[in-house]
């Protein structure tokens, strides 16, 4: 039996849609089994946000300032065959609650000398947050064997105020009457675990 840990943070249930699709061929079949922790600060960041407590985020964001969380439900003492993260950039890095995990004594003692996969929903501005991400996982002595991302394929502009209008209002649906609906294509979520 080869054991499979999902490691994630979500504010909207996006993230776990995506490693849900991703994750159909481990749940079908009876040689695996797969805990999920879902990683949560003590203190919950907003959902939708402020406009304040958007920019108020991007500082320790970007130097990868950590957060308090609450105390994982697994243990750290298990052994994995696999451990797979799912994650959003923020300001072009690691999600806080993400990044704050990984800096963790029990993150070290999981992901020694273990195969992951990232998994990223996002805008189409992941690449800079992935390579934060490789050097997280170089020193907790990780083996980072591959990454799924799953995008808003509007253009950049677009995407950005779209993005914007999402986090800050909550809104899903055309911004302003023009924009375009902000959204990871459905047929991409169906279909990850093709991937």
């Amino acid at each position: 039996m080869k054991k499979v840990l999902v490691i994630y943070f979500s504010q909207t249930g996006q993230a776990k849609q995506a490693l849900d699709s991703v994750l159909v061929p481990f749940k079908e079949n009876a040689n695996f089994t797969i805990d999920y922790e879902l990683v949560k600060p003590k203190k919950s960041f907003p959902y939708p946000w402020t406009y304040m407590q958007f920019f108020d985020a991007f500082p320790e964001t970007v130097r990868g300032t950590p957060c308090e969380l609450e105390p994982l439900k697994i243990d750290a003492n298990s052994n994995y065959d696999l451990i797979i993260i799912g994650y959003q950039p923020w300001f072009l890095s690691i999600c806080i609650p993400i990044n704050s995990f990984l800096q963790t004594a029990e993150a070290k003692q999981l992901f020694a000398n273990k195969p992951v996969v990232t998994i990223i929903n996002c805008r189409n501005m992941w690449l800079g947050a992935q390579e934060k991400m490789k050097k997280q996982l170089l020193s907790l002595k990780a083996n980072l064997v591959g990454n799924i991302t799953f995008v808003d394929n509007a253009a950049n502009l677009t995407s950005l105020v779209t993005v914007f209008a999402f986090a800050l209002n909550g809104t899903k649906d055309k911004f302003m009457g023009f924009f375009p609906k902000y959204k990871i294509n459905k047929k991409d979520l169906a279909h990850g675990h093709v991937y």
